[in-house]
C-alpha cells in the first residue's frame, strides 16, 4: 500500500480514483475490494457507499486497514502476474 494522501479531510467522496489517492491504493484495487465484498449493493448495505454513490472515506480506510492487516498491500495482483 502506498503513503495516504495527506489532502484536507474530506468524509465522502464520489470517485473511486479519489478515494484511492486519499487512502494510498491504486484505482484498481478499490474496484476489486468492491468486488470481494459482494457488489455495489453490499457496499451500501455494509455503509462503505451511500445510496447516492459517494463512498465513505472513514469505511473505506478502515477497510484497507484490515486489508493490510490480512497481508494485502492494496497492488492489483494482475500487475504482478503479468510480469
Amino acid at each position: 500500500m502506498s503513503k495516504p494522501n495527506q489532502t484536507p479531510k474530506k468524509k465522502f467522496v464520489t470517485k473511486q480514483s479519489e478515494l484511492a489517492d486519499i487512502i494510498g491504493v491504486s484505482r484498481r484495487t478499490i474496484s476489486r475490494w468492491i468486488k470481494d465484498l459482494g457488489g455495489v449493493a453490499a457496499c451500501v448495505t455494509l455503509g462503505m457507499i451511500k445510496s447516492n454513490g459517494r463512498y465513505v472515506v472513514k469505511a473505506w480506510k478502515a477497510y484497507a486497514e484490515l486489508r493490510a492487516e490480512e497481508g494485502d498491500d492494496g497492488s492489483d495482483p494482475t500487475q504482478s502476474a503479468a510480469k
